[in-house]
């Protein structure tokens, strides 16, 4: 398999056309076609449902195009980033990846892009549990502590609690705290990653007796977010997202009792990062920033992974 065949298989996709890829590609189709067939080959399974002269993407098909997608978008992205490292104005631009991106740190990266405007800040969602995605970035944001292949120290950026929301008719609606067994009628929406793994609370409802009933899962924080503002399911939610939530009518936003945090819940945003970053001296002030903004008792708590 290489990029080429890639490139092939999402224009041939997107168009479910091998002579309209053939005339975008500049490829005979004969050759499109000896392609896609190794390719299937090779992983083992059609990509294509062929019917009556035409193909369709079959649910392999649909899969694949997915990866595709994200392996040259992943490329894309690496050339951009060579490009822009190579012009003389490279030690003005910072990548941040991650899935921590709360109204508190993202009003931390604001403020130091306010005392450096020359600085060119590029932020993106980040899977964290993907870890190819977080190859080009200078810093990564986790609100989950764990090793991460490359980014050998860390620090706690905002210590943080988790809270639920629950529909304005759920019988804890009304509590001013809430255990989390006590949930265990609710029906819940959770997050999920690329491999259908549910965010960390859906392990803390197990840990507290109980199998949480998600009747809604998505990878998206903004339809996780549309879907709770329904009013009929309950979600965990960081305290960084508090705010957000309280403005919708129809759910109550309810911290978790102290006790339940202390035994179950881990809401820490930590920040990551080489020491390839000392590298570059607008890289090395953010960190300086960040550690002299965070206030003392979190900073304190700077760490080294090996």
């Amino acid at each position: 398999m290489d990029l080429q065949q890639l490139v092939y298989f999402e224009c041939i996709a997107k168009y479910e056309n091998f002579s309209e890829a053939s005339r975008i590609l500049y490829v005979s189709q004969p050759s499109l076609s000896a392609s896609i067939l190794r390719l299937e080959e090779e992983l083992g399974a059609p990509l294509f449902t062929r019917k009556k002269g035409r193909i369709y993407l079959n649910s392999y098909g649909r899969y694949f195009l997915g990866v595709t997608q994200k392996i040259l978008g992943l490329v894309d992205e690496s050339k951009n980033s060579v490009w822009h490292d190579s012009q003389t104005d490279f030690q003005t631009r910072i990548s941040i990846a991650g899935n921590g991106f709360n109204n508190t740190i993202s009003d931390l990266i604001w403020k130091f892009q306010q005392r450096n405007p020359s600085v060119i800040i590029h932020a993106r969602y980040a899977n964290p549990l993907s870890q190819v995605e977080f190859s080009e970035n200078n810093f990564i944001i986790n609100r989950t502590h764990g090793s991460i292949p490359s980014y050998f120290h860390h620090m706690i950026l905002q210590s943080g609690e988790y809270y639920v929301v629950v529909p304005r008719t759920s019988p804890v609606s009304s509590e001013s705290s809430v255990h989390i067994k006590d949930l265990k009628e609710e029906s819940f929406c959770f997050m999920t990653d690329d491999n259908m793994n549910y965010e960390p609370p859906h392990k803390y409802c197990l840990d507290a007796g109980f199998i949480p009933s998600c009747i809604f899962s998505t990878n998206d924080s903004f339809a996780k977010f549309r879907y709770c503002s329904k009013g009929t399911v309950a979600a965990f939610i960081p305290a960084g997202a508090v705010e957000m939530y309280s403005l919708i009518p129809g759910v109550a936003v309810l911290p978790i009792c102290k006790e339940d945090q202390k035994k179950y819940l881990a809401a820490h945003y930590h920040l990551y990062w080489s020491d390839s970053i000392y590298e570059n001296p607008v890289t090395t002030a953010f960190l300086e920033f960040i550690k002299n903004n965070v206030g003392e008792s979190i900073a304190g708590d700077v760490d080294i992974i090996r």
